[in-house]
């Protein structure tokens, strides 16, 4: 990706800073989720801005716990997704940015290519 294609923009600098501070990597450092339980209209704003500005789709999904009944809202992206929006967010070796979330990345940026995918095998078809 090298450079961002866009102008720099305060939507810009918003997405980019909740993505570098309230994005959650998954333990396995695959995945990237954004969660809102707040509201349906700026988690949805915020997946459209993603997918404009970076052309990385990620899924939007929300889901209702038993208890509280309280709609949580998600963005994910896949691990192929992730990656592509790592090198995104961090274009240049030297932009501002919290260091313990680009060294993070960094090492995400590094191991995550390098690993196969898992081989999974067919025990038994149900009919």
């Amino acid at each position: 990706m090298g450079t961002i294609s866009t102008l720099w923009k305060p939507n810009l600098a918003y997405i980019i800073g909740l993505l570098t501070t309230d994005g959650n990597l998954s333990k396995d450092g695959r995945h990237i989720c954004m969660r809102s339980s707040d509201s349906e209209k700026h988690i949805k704003w915020l997946y459209g801005i993603i997918n404009k500005l970076s052309k990385i789709k990620g899924s939007l999904q929300c889901n209702i716990k038993p208890y509280p009944k309280v709609p949580i809202w998600e963005i994910k992206f896949s691990k192929k997704d992730s990656l592509k929006l790592l090198r995104w967010i961090y274009y240049q070796p030297d932009l501002p940015c919290l260091e313990r979330k680009h060294k993070l990345a960094l090492k995400i940026l590094d191991i995550i290519p390098k690993q196969r995918r898992k081989i999974y095998t067919l025990v038994s078809k149900i009919d």
